[in-house]
């Protein structure tokens, strides 16, 4: 789920960075491996970037003219027939000189299964790693990606705006799309939505996986071919959060938990007030007995709920984080009476910008994650809290808290003191901590992994870092802009990326959205 953001915002062109997609720097095969003479190139494994990064190839099955067009060793009767170590397989034939262990190509060592580069583009996904969502209509339509969602049998779902009747037009109306790729991320699926829909700004999925869409005073929910569910009908009991819905989570039970307005409620199955949770059906915030504003909501694989937000302690403002059971009631045995105390908010003599709240969907690492932004719209180090079982960790990030700088970037605009704008972020089983944003100039768009100490993961990416732009199969043409807008973590963890495709600073004029998977 991601906060609402607005339909058009500023940006700067991204620069390449790691420049790495996908590749191999697979071993030669041996003489009875099935190379053929049909590869004009030497037999082996395709060249690599002078860095050790992995090069842009063909995946098992592409067509090719030379080894060097596929991620696999051997171009056959122009196609990709065998892959090398550290790539995907389903039998020993789809290796090319070692067997298929769990799915990768490699011999396994003492026991373990050969291992997949962390970070890097997903030769399985789509082509060389991402799918392109073309969107219907004039290529000039201001159109862009704002969420999405994974089900349980992998299928991912897309969701977004498009502004049907000029470019900047106040007045313009606006028409929603939606859109499903399958697991193996082929060609999207454009669903019609029966009625229409205005901009889509967010979708949550029951548990049977029927998409719940939301947008501007609206709430639908539709089956998987887009038709409008007659079951379900919101009513939120004239509490006005239908204007305002900034996130959604359905409990496993079928009921929908919202955020919006003054706090967060609860309808059933049907779409009526739930009035069995909370106060009469919702929970109010930033009262005597819950001091904290509703910022950001999230869930656990419990049904319990989390609310992070801001709270005034002795005059200065605090981050809190309060948890409550699946009924909306304050789970005592978290923090203190259910609310734990994170500390004083790191202002940096500016304002609260990107503010998250992020959770694993099988244990109970819960992290917020915020930017903030000085009057001079300069952009601090990213700010992470963890929180466990019973509260806030005070070991984290070796005082209870982790600072996040971005890496040194050269370019026009080389940071001195690199910042990191979050945009998006997802918790991995193992509690490590997936993110997607930009640097204050918004010159590189970043994907990273922060591990359970606080720590920006050297062994993902470039010494933790992937330049998603970089990533894209059309990246460095003309003034092409590839900003992130989503991250989601596929069932093998690895992290599937909806990046908005512009051609302008401000993202006007936009054609398309790109979908990447990297490995996890």
């Amino acid at each position: 789920m991601t906060a609402r953001p607005s339909l058009s915002f500023s940006l700067l062109l991204a620069i390449p960075l790691v420049g790495a997609a996908c590749g191999s720097g697979g071993n030669s095969a041996s003489p009875d491996s099935g190379a053929s003479t049909d590869d004009a190139s030497t037999p082996g494994a395709p060249d690599a970037s002078t860095d050790g990064a992995p090069v842009a190839c063909g995946a098992l099955g592409a067509t090719c003219s030379t080894a060097a067009g596929c991620c696999s060793a051997y171009c056959k009767t122009g196609v990709c027939t065998c892959n090398s170590d550290g790539y995907a397989c389903t039998t020993n034939a789809d290796c090319c000189a070692s067997d298929c262990n769990e799915g990768k190509c490699g011999a396994a060592q003492d026991g373990a299964p050969s291992s997949t580069p962390s970070g890097v583009l997903e030769t399985g996904f789509g082509t060389h790693g991402c799918t392109t969502l073309a969107y219907a209509g004039n290529v000039k339509n201001n159109s862009r990606p704002f969420s999405a969602a994974l089900d349980a049998s992998g299928n991912f779902f897309v969701v977004g705006g498009t502004e049907t009747d000029g470019i900047g037009d106040t007045s313009a109306s606006m028409s929603g799309w939606f859109t499903m790729l399958s697991p193996t991320g082929a060609a999207a699926t454009n669903l019609a939505l029966s009625p229409s829909f205005g901009t889509i700004y967010d979708l949550a999925l029951s548990p049977a996986g029927a998409p719940t869409l939301f947008g501007d005073g609206s709430v639908m929910r539709t089956s998987a071919a887009g038709a409008a569910d007659p079951t379900f009908g919101f009513d939120d009991g004239d509490a006005g959060v239908a204007s305002g819905i900034e996130s959604a989570f359905y409990q496993s039970t079928g009921a929908l938990v919202l955020r919006g307005g003054p706090g967060i409620l609860r309808v059933t199955s049907s779409g009526a007030l739930d009035t069995g949770f909370g106060d009469g059906g919702s929970i109010a915030f930033a009262t005597a007995a819950l001091p904290l504003s509703a910022d950001t909501l999230a869930i656990d694989a419990t049904d319990r709920l989390y609310v992070a937000g801001v709270a005034s302690v002795g005059g200065t403002d605090h981050w809190m984080l309060a948890r409550f059971s699946p009924s909306g009631a304050l789970d005592t045995t978290f923090g203190v009476q259910g609310i734990a105390d994170a500390g004083p908010a790191p202002y940096f003599s500016g304002y609260l910008s990107h503010f998250l709240l992020r959770g694993s969907h099988t244990g109970s690492d819960f992290y917020i994650v915020a930017t903030y932004e000085d009057p001079n719209l300069n952009y601090t180090p990213l700010w992470i809290v963890h929180a466990g079982p019973s509260g806030v960790d005070a070991a984290y990030g070796g005082g209870g808290h982790a600072v996040v700088q971005g890496p040194a970037m050269a370019g026009p605009y080389p940071d001195a003191y690199p910042s990191v704008i979050v945009v998006d972020a997802a918790v991995q089983d193992d509690g490590k901590l997936v993110l997607v944003g930009t640097d204050s100039m918004g010159e590189y768009w970043y994907l990273t992994r922060i591990t359970t100490t606080g720590i920006v993961d050297a062994a993902y990416g470039t010494s933790g870092w992937v330049d998603t732009s970089a990533n894209s199969p059309q990246a460095g043409t003309g003034t092409t802009v590839y900003a992130p807008v989503s991250i989601t973590l596929a069932s093998d963890g690895g992290a599937i990326v909806v990046e908005a495709r512009g051609y302008d600073l401000n993202l006007y004029s936009e054609e398309s959205a790109i979908v990447c998977k990297y490995t996890p």
